[in-house]
């Protein structure tokens, strides 16, 4: 059996990156799963573009040594429209599990599961990405002299604030 990760553009979030890596940690945990991780796709946004599309098929038929597009199909073939020719498919019932009882997203059952999850790996990835993709910044640091430290900052006039105040016509004490 087979699993292929979703890629994700470089433009993402920390949240969403943080998914995606949770994702590949847990998925890669499962037994007799080959796990294919597609690189380097070309994005449009949040679809790949026509040259990212020819990637991800040229990476998926190395991974499985085989190729994987029909016979008789082309590269001409190609859309850049986005969902053209692709049929809806709407599931009814909950998102979480198999049951169609009617509910907007997930039944009683699947939240109750939900509040006893552990997420604290899923929260510290979370933190982890957070930090990868912006790190804190010291702006006290006695190594850089650019630092600024905002709580010295002089104000653009040369003046503190009150005098500032005491020197506004329209304010009286």
């Amino acid at each position: 059996m087979s699993f292929v990760l979703p890629s994700l553009p470089t433009n993402t979030t920390p949240q969403i990156q943080a998914k995606a890596t949770f994702l590949e940690e847990e998925v890669k945990k499962l037994d007799n799963i080959k796990v294919v991780k597609l690189n380097d796709i070309e994005y449009d946004g949040i679809h790949p573009t026509e040259e990212g599309t020819k990637m991800m098929m040229q990476q998926l038929n190395e991974s499985f040594d085989k190729e994987l597009i029909l016979d008789g199909a082309e590269i001409s073939d190609l859309t850049t429209k986005r969902y053209n020719k692709v049929q809806a498919l709407f599931k009814v019932g909950c998102r979480g599990c198999e049951t169609t009882d009617f509910t907007p997203y997930l039944c009683n059952t699947c939240k109750d599961t939900a509040k006893t999850v552990n997420v604290k790996l899923m929260l510290d990835i979370l933190a982890r990405t957070e930090e990868e993709m912006f790190p804190k910044v010291n702006v006290n640091s006695e190594n850089n002299t650019d630092d600024v430290d905002m709580e010295k900052q002089d104000n653009k006039r040369g003046r503190d604030e009150d005098d500032n105040i005491s020197s506004n016509k329209l304010y009286k004490s």
